[in-house]
């Protein structure tokens, strides 16, 4: 009963300020506003109208127009996917006998036809409901401006129902019609391990004409995240990828610090509590010899014409310019590799001559040792084993490069800056490039070996491992439990990471998409398999911190991606 006087008085009171407002103060007119207009949209189910979107308009659009990740207006669809699209539709409409009859191209066998302008802007226009392309952004192989034609080959294809299967994995999804004619298409890309799952979907929008005809206004990609990457072990989640770091390239007491594959910033900082970015090194600079470098509390990075030396603050503290002969000017002149000395007084290189150093105080270069020729092979130079990646190691006194063939690595070489000594280790092979060394004291390896006693898996091989000791020049064969068949399957490059005390690497079970994230201490000689198992997705290994701990990034999508850190 209180309430209800309490709330009758306040009514009241509310009511009494309302007349006085009334009758004190002018009224102030309302204008009119405008319902805002609720578009229904209906869902299109009828097979016959669908197959005709999808062979009149969508089709086609799959391997030209869908391209475009984003894209808000026809303005933004790169040219030469309008152009595709429209030759498509135009031979698909018309053949292409009449430009056969006319415009062969060399012969009238030829695969290429010449397509005039004004037909393919009518086509343009006819789709896309412009005139207006940017026809300079075109290659010369695909737009002749002076003929003011486009050449683009003719492909025979029959376009498939839009439920039946398509190379590019493409299923039709939901298609809304709204009031004003509009039509709002999804498209469902399926994952390609899992043919039942979505992996992304494209959403494109059509405006109509008065007479029913459609043309594109704007569409773009998003990736559904399905949870389909597991992952079991010990690990902390270190939150999604929003940089894209490449490898640790070394470490701090408070600060870890990685190159970024996006090459305006070759640089960037980790707090190692947060593993926050907490700074990062701007540059114009868009090409690089290599990978930057950490030494010390200094930071290396390799540039097309230069070397340029950071302190740990990301500031720069000087800059080497490249002598002329590390300055190719044609593609028989390029180096294979570079790498400067602690002292900053050396570099050394390699291109088809041999391993060289350069003497910066000296500005002299001296070839070390040749370029190895191919084993029966003359030499031709495709046949010659090259040396890639060289590094200086073992705190400046040896030299290491991964020595590569025409198309593999064939093993690495070693050489003696004091004694001169080189020593070759060609029978392990595709094991670990002298391209991702980030510690100068040794590296992980390994050979196939089909050496098993049972007979009946003797066609099945495991791999064994070895440490090379870049100061000794001594291996050690580090005993695994890897002849097992669930981890006899080793992979490269990302996958494993040389740590100042252990040295982390990837195995996968055989035929199965399963990762193993190991480690092997090397105090102990010790190797701790399956750490963590992922399944689903891919993993790379960023770098094996001074602790052992594993410092990892996880991906299957821009929605299913992130860092970890196995303990």
């Amino acid at each position: 009963m209180k309430r209800l006087i309490a709330l009758s008085l306040v009514l009241m009171l509310f009511l009494a300020a309302c007349q006085e407002v009334s009758e004190d103060t002018n009224p102030i007119p309302i204008a009119d506003v405008e319902e805002p207009v609720i578009s229904v949209a209906e869902e299109i189910t009828d097979q016959e109208e669908l197959e005709i979107l999808w062979r009149d308009y969508l089709f086609f659009a799959i391997a030209t127009v869908m391209n475009t990740e984003q894209y808000d207006s026809v303005a933004e669809i790169d040219p030469k996917y309008m152009i595709r699209y429209c030759w498509n539709q135009y031979v698909e409409e018309k053949g292409a006998q009449e430009l056969e009859q006319q415009l062969a191209v060399a012969s009238p066998y030829s695969a290429r036809r010449l397509f005039p302008l004004e037909a393919g802007l009518e086509y343009v226009e006819r789709y896309f409901d412009t005139r207006d392309i940017e026809l300079d952004k075109l290659s010369d192989s695909l737009y002749n401006p002076d003929g003011r034609y486009f050449t683009l080959k003719v492909r025979e294809r029959e376009i498939p129902s839009y439920r039946d299967d398509n190379a590019w994995g493409m299923k039709l999804g939901k298609v809304l019609r709204y009031e004003d004619g509009r039509i709002e298409v999804e498209i469902n890309q399926m994952a390609s391990d899992r043919r039942d799952m979505v992996e992304r979907v494209f959403t494109a929008k059509l405006a109509a004409r008065e007479d029913g005809s459609l043309y594109f206004v704007s569409g773009g990609w998003r990736f559904l995240d399905n949870d389909s990457i597991s992952m079991e072990g010990a690990y902390r989640e270190l939150g999604i990828l929003d940089k894209r770091f490449e490898r640790v390239i070394g470490e701090t007491d408070t600060a870890l610090y990685l190159s970024n594959k996006e090459t305006e910033t070759p640089i960037l900082v980790l707090a190692k509590e947060s593993f926050e970015v907490i700074n990062e090194l701007s540059h114009a600079q868009t090409e690089y010899l290599r990978l930057p470098a950490l030494d010390g509390d200094t930071i290396t990075l390799y540039l097309e014409d230069s070397i340029e030396i950071y302190d740990l603050f990301l500031q720069p503290m000087g800059k080497i310019a490249l002598p002329e002969c590390l300055i190719p000017q044609t593609e028989e002149e390029r180096i294979f590799g570079l790498d400067l000395s602690q002292d900053g007084e050396r570099l050394v290189f390699a291109d088809r001559e041999g391993l060289k150093i350069y003497d910066l105080t000296e500005g002299q270069e001296h070839l070390l040792t040749p370029t190895m020729l191919g084993r029966g092979q003359p030499p031709d130079g495709k046949k010659n084993r090259y040396y890639f990646h060289p590094r200086f190691v073992g705190n400046g006194t040896k030299l290491i490069a991964t020595l590569a063939g025409y198309d593999y690595n064939t093993g690495f070489f070693c050489y003696d800056m004091e004694s001169g000594a080189s020593q070759v280790v060609e029978e392990y092979f595709d094991g670990m490039s002298t391209e991702h060394l980030f510690q100068d004291t040794g590296m992980l390896t390994w050979i196939e070996s089909l050496a098993r006693e049972e007979e009946e898996v003797q066609d099945n091989p495991y791999f064994e491992l070895y440490y090379y000791d870049f100061y000794s020049s001594e291996t050690n064969l580090i005993a695994t439990a890897l002849k097992e068949e669930a981890l006899n399957y080793v992979r490269v490059a990302s996958t494993l990471y040389n740590g100042k005390h252990h040295v982390a690497f990837l195995t996968y079970t055989d035929n199965q998409d399963i990762i193993h994230v190991n480690r092997l201490d090397l105090s102990i000689w010790d190797v701790e398999l399956d750490l963590l198992r992922l399944q689903g997705g891919r993993l790379n290994i960023l770098g094996v911190l001074e602790d052992g701990s594993i410092l990892f990034s996880y991906y299957r999508n821009p929605a299913e991606n992130g860092l970890g850190l196995i303990p």
